[in-house]
């Protein structure tokens, strides 16, 4: 195909050379290869408001029945469980789909401030100790997940003096950030 444009004073002319396959004298197109990668991203920008992915986003607790499917449509319809281990190889959700779907489709921020403000109406904090639970709630927004073990390798997280910031209240933090991980996990 050739293919000339008139822009203002430029002319463009696009040549593009069609690969083309013939079966049986009919002409079939040749199309791009599509990768496991774009197949996940393109499902999951499409399907958003599917019953799992909204559990996912939302901070609800997931089954394991969704589970399973989420491991039907990343490990059957996208491609294979090996495909699957081959994109989160070496990433801290290795293995876990809805963690995955987490970072990459992340959560709803109205949800996670509920979650920040009915700890800080429970809890008797000071200023610092409420703007460390906002850090973390922000790092989850932005990450889509953290877990108490990987507190102290992210910034800014781990810039703090947790035991001395929370003292005796530091139980409850990490019952916060198991609260937003374990909905992402079968109860």
């Amino acid at each position: 195909h050739k293919i000339s444009h008139k822009f203002n004073s430029f002319i463009f002319t696009i040549n593009i050379k069609d690969d083309v396959t013939y079966v049986d004298e009919a002409i079939v197109p040749v199309l791009p290869k599509v990768t496991y990668k774009q197949k996940v991203l393109e499902y999951l920008s499409k399907n958003e408001d599917n019953e799992v992915i909204q559990k996912i986003i939302n901070l609800e607790q997931l089954t394991n029945e969704d589970l399973i499917a989420l491991e039907n449509i990343f490990w059957n319809e996208l491609g294979s469980k090996e495909d699957f281990n081959n994109l989160t190889n070496n990433k801290p959700f290795q293995g876990n789909i809805a963690m995955f779907v987490r970072t990459v489709t992340g959560i709803d921020r109205n949800k996670a401030k509920k979650i920040y403000l009915d700890f800080i109406k429970s809890n008797d904090l000071t200023s610092q100790q409420e703007q460390c639970l906002k850090e973390i709630i922000d790092f989850i927004c932005v990450n889509g997940d953290i877990t108490v073990e990987n507190v102290r390798d992210n910034a800014p997280l781990n810039l703090r003096n947790w035991s001395r910031i929370f003292g005796c209240n530091l139980q409850g933090v990490v019952n916060l950030i198991e609260r937003v991980h374990g909905a992402i996990t079968v109860a």
